[in-house]
């Protein structure tokens, strides 16, 4: 009892759920904000395109990340809704990139992108073609002989979408007046860090950084004035009294572990 307070506890499952009700709900103020000046603004034939991304990238793919955190005990369930949150989201970006092309073909336009934000589309898309494919192979092997493949999955998951949220960005930039455009971008940039620190410690901005910095590394930073063991954070000066001090079940079962 005497070493708790020397030690940074895990946030609570209350306080993870509270990150992923706020994230759900900025991703759909954000996925309004790109979806309906693109509609009312751009050609019948070119809205499918934007409106299919935008589902893709800020509704189902954000629901497939934040299914990740939660109780760990559900681990099972949380990996089946990634998986299937993932397809619909790998469904939408087919969609999203066959709609263009149609419209490029009506508008008698090469097919062949000619802007950095559709050349970096497609480097997004492959990403997410790859993705998708090592995700069904770790899941299968994971349930057939409980084997786990492939750790760096989710950190370049982490990127993909990450490069899937800037090139909205730039796509609304191209498309959008300043006003709507300034609105729909910020709002995306936010969602990227909200979703990013889910399940993160983020009480401070060098505390924030320092997570998002881990999320996007795939490892635990150090944080100013202690060191970081494989379950919890430890502050210098109580390393020498709690080096035997083990971590209970329970307490594994509460820790918020990266997807």
């Amino acid at each position: 009892q005497g070493h708790q307070s020397s030690v940074d506890m895990p946030i609570t499952f209350g306080e993870v759920s509270g990150s992923i009700a706020n994230a759900t709900l900025l991703s759909l103020l954000a996925f309004l904000l790109v979806v309906l000046p693109s509609v009312g603004t751009t050609p019948y034939t070119f809205s499918p395109h934007p409106l299919f991304l935008a589902a893709s990238t800020l509704i189902t793919s954000v629901q497939g990340i934040l299914a990740l955190f939660g109780n760990p005990i559900d681990r099972h369930q949380a990996r089946e809704r990634h998986l299937r949150m993932q397809l619909l989201s790998g469904v939408f970006m087919v969609l999203g990139v066959g709609s263009i092309l149609i419209h490029k073909a009506i508008m008698g336009k090469s097919l062949l992108p000619r802007t950095n934000h559709g050349m970096a589309g497609w480097v997004v898309v492959g990403l997410y073609v790859l993705q998708i494919i090592i995700g069904l192979a770790k899941h299968t092997l994971l349930l057939s002989s409980g084997q786990k493949i492939y750790p760096w999955h989710g950190l370049l998951g982490s990127w993909s979408w990450m490069g899937a949220c800037l090139n909205v960005v730039t796509g609304v930039a191209i498309v959008l007046p300043a006003v709507p455009a300034t609105l729909a971008s910020a709002a995306t940039v936010i969602l990227i860090v909200k979703v990013l620190l889910v399940g993160k410690s983020s009480s401070s901005s060098v505390e924030a950084a320092s997570s998002l910095a881990s999320r996007l590394l795939g490892k635990r930073m150090v944080a100013s004035g202690g060191i970081h063991t494989s379950k919890q954070s430890v502050p210098l000066h109580a390393v020498s009294e709690t080096a035997n001090v083990s971590v209970d079940e329970e307490s594994r079962k509460n820790k918020i572990e990266d997807p």
